[in-house]
């Protein structure tokens, strides 16, 4: 149990997003790295930095083109909301870093020539406003695909804070850390023990070996 707890996701990726009122404006910011194996590459395209929450979408990073788009590329497959709001235009005020686009029509983009697993960090700013005003419904958006190890998702936390870990968990993960440590002491104790002066009518003494142990 405690591998699954410790090494279960070690494999996959993940994108956070975050959308919260700095002050006199609202902020996205998003990183993390993706996996995107099990998707379908559509091409190459050029959208806005913005956001149109009844599409479900959200444009950030750098503009790469004189109109002040992004270039990205796209891959289908995605599952999860297909909105997040109201039907409202905003083009961002400001943005910079990595292209990422998100897409409630089932799709997500990234830099051209983007490698899966290299890290992602995008910004966009939209000036003397908020979130309501965007159109934006407050909570927790998540998008999946892929399974096993190229089992990767997307989460968007919309004027809503990001969750600290669960303190029960925590200590119980610790708890369990201990005894796990203490375990091993004790088996290592075993095999360094010295062979007690046992006779030849003496019964068999079977030592404990660590698991995996030869």
């Amino acid at each position: 149990m405690l591998a699954a707890l410790f090494c279960g996701r070690s494999a996959n990726a993940s994108v956070i997003i975050t959308l919260d009122q700095v002050d006199p404006n609202v902020v996205a910011k998003g990183s993390g790295t993706l996996d995107l194996t099990d998707l379908t590459f559509t091409g190459t395209a050029n959208t806005g930095v913005g956001i149109i929450p009844s599409f479900g979408f959200l444009g950030l990073g750098e503009p790469t083109t004189s109109g002040g788009n992004i270039t990205i590329n796209d891959y289908i497959g995605i599952s999860g909301p297909t909105e997040f709001g109201t039907f409202i235009v905003t083009v961002a005020s400001t943005s910079s870093g990595s292209q990422l686009v998100l897409n409630g029509l089932g799709t997500i983009g990234v830099p051209v020539g983007y490698v899966f697993g290299t890290p992602l960090s995008a910004m966009a700013t939209w000036d003397n406003t908020t979130i309501v005003a965007l159109g934006v419904i407050p909570g927790v958006y998540t998008w999946t695909w892929g399974s096993g190890d190229h089992a990767d998702s997307l989460t968007l936390f919309a004027g809503v804070p990001i969750p600290e870990p669960d303190s029960a968990l925590l200590l119980t993960l610790g708890a369990a850390g201990l005894a796990l440590l203490k375990w091993r002491s004790s088996i290592r104790c075993i095999r360094h023990a010295p062979s007690p002066p046992y006779s030849s009518h003496s019964l068999p003494i079977t030592v404990a070996s660590e698991p995996g142990a030869e």
